[in-house]
């Protein structure tokens, strides 16, 4: 069974002075793949997810530089063993986020997503909502 690590709303640079490699590293020898939901900021923290020689599927969003929004979809679904899983950002209020996120793919098992800066895990209509696995601040890791 693949393993895989879905990171969110790293914020590096605007909210992060330094990319949390160290934290981040630990998770990853256990991990096949790494999904990143957006909200890297900048390039460079963008970057920083292909350090760690994985396979990495990543979306933007919707604080993320001209630069990175140009060479990520905002949308992207990908089939892992068998599961169609849907990555997305999110955006606006985080009423009825779920139902707007919902509406944008067609055919998922999984949707996984970012935006709101709190993990979340639940079966809804069928579908499994998880927003991020792992979320870094500052510091602290708050795990899922």
């Amino acid at each position: 069974m693949k393993k895989i690590l879905v990171l969110s709303d790293i914020h590096f640079p605007t909210n992060l002075k330094n990319f949390p490699m160290g934290k981040i590293s630990k998770y990853i020898n256990d991990v096949d793949i790494i999904f990143g939901l957006g909200d890297y900021d900048s390039p460079l923290g963008l970057d920083y997810l292909y350090c760690f020689d994985k396979e990495v599927f990543a979306v933007s969003g919707n604080m993320d530089d001209y630069s990175v929004k140009q060479n990520l979809s905002a949308i992207l679904t990908v089939n892992i063993e068998e599961l169609n899983i849907g990555l997305i950002h999110g955006w606006g209020a985080p009423f009825g986020l779920r139902d707007k996120i919902r509406n944008s793919f067609s055919n998922v098992d999984v949707i996984c997503y970012g935006h709101t800066h709190s993990p979340y895990l639940k079966k809804e209509n069928e579908i499994f909502f998880l927003i991020q696995a792992v979320y870094v601040e500052e510091n602290q890791v708050l795990e899922f």
